[in-house]
């Protein structure tokens, strides 16, 4: 038990877990209300994503492609149902957080690939990006112009991607470990004390989360130009956003909460330790979905790039070019863009058929 000081009150704050009888007990009318908001958001949510599901797959005749967009659309229908079911059954918490982990993890490595399927494969993918150069001033670790350009050779690419992927790997491993000190202790990862494991893990979460947004910095900066048509830098954007609520989110609540800044009450979800989690919950439900709906505008987009299509890197005389009137006088496919073809050069559908 921990006592705070509320002015001239002196309220107890419990530390026990939230029990789910207790929270629907002591509800107000307005919890209710926003109960009720949530559910519909719940189901809206999924509607939502069978809607953009159809459409992708009508637009989209490119499996690969197609199911990379799908997985990463579901992202977020998945979120607000683990948060609506943290909201609902507070104990599972820490549980939701390293599965809403888990699924993250995969995403980041989805994204990855499908910026690879958007250059038509690796080998074409590298050889437009050894052309390109990009600043080291990046949000969120440094944005000083005076840091050098760098060529993204495949070494500097490699490093942009690990910088990505760090974060899929340890942000599950380390919420599984936060589970598993959760489940032994009986107690929320919500309040922060150097004396205790979470505080520790939650810096090693955060310093991972912001390696990774440089890392989607940078790599934004080496594809929005040659990927516009894919709307890139919003599909970056829309990413960051999922990190920053996830987790650095959380960690202000709690950080908040241990200062008393959120004030522990007498009764209800407010009245205990994990008041933080609980709000966070909250407010996911309603971000994630603000955040499909922009996302759902994504990822129906027709696929394709303005600028770069299929180029073999093996015949050096068949080059890429953008979407111009002086290229072809009918209108270029949205699965593979317009190629210009030297005498030299087969045509395009015999790179296909190979």
């Amino acid at each position: 038990m921990f006592q705070f000081d509320m002015g001239n009150d002196s309220v107890t704050c419990s530390s026990d877990p939230l029990n789910t009888a207790e929270l629907f007990r002591d509800i107000k009318p307005y919890g209710i209300a926003v109960f009720t908001l949530e559910s519909i958001l719940l189901v809206t949510s999924w509607i939502v994503c069978a809607e953009t599901f159809y459409s992708v797959s009508k637009r989209l005749h490119e499996d690969t492609v197609k199911k990379r967009c799908l997985f990463i659309v579901l992202t977020y229908p998945i979120f607000i149902l683990i948060s609506y079911i943290s909201v609902i059954v507070p104990k599972t918490a820490p549980a939701s957080m390293t599965a809403g982990s888990l699924y993250l993890a995969i995403v980041l490595y989805q994204f990855q690939y499908l910026l690879r399927d958007y250059f038509e494969g690796r080998q074409n993918f590298l050889k437009v990006m050894s052309t390109t150069e990009i600043s080291l001033a990046s949000f969120p670790i440094c944005m000083c112009r005076c840091l050098p350009m760098i060529t993204m050779t495949q070494a500097n690419v490699d490093r942009v991607r690990y910088c990505v992927l760090q974060h899929a790997v340890l942000r599950p491993l380390l919420y599984y470990v936060m589970l598993l000190v959760s489940m032994a202790t009986d107690t929320y990862p919500s309040r922060y004390d150097k004396n205790m494991p979470y505080f520790y893990i939650t810096l090693v979460i955060n310093l991972s989360t912001i390696l990774a947004m440089y890392g989607i910095g940078l790599a934004r900066q080496a594809m929005e130009n040659h990927l516009h048509e894919c709307k890139i830098g919003q599909k970056f954007t829309c990413l960051r956003l999922i990190l920053i609520t996830t987790i650095m989110q959380e960690t202000v609540l709690s950080l908040l909460t241990s200062f008393d800044v959120i004030p522990c009450l007498d009764s209800g979800p407010l009245a205990n330790e994990a008041r933080s989690l609980w709000i966070n919950n909250n407010l996911l439900i309603f971000e994630m979905f603000l955040l499909l709906l922009w996302a759902r505008v994504l990822y129906r987009a027709p696929r394709g790039s303005s600028q770069y299509g299929y180029t073999p890197v093996e015949d050096d005389t068949v080059t890429a070019r953008s979407y111009t009137d002086e290229v072809i006088g009918e209108k270029p496919s949205l699965l593979y863009p317009q190629v210009v073809h030297t005498k030299s050069s087969p045509p395009l559908d015999s790179y296909m058929n190979e």
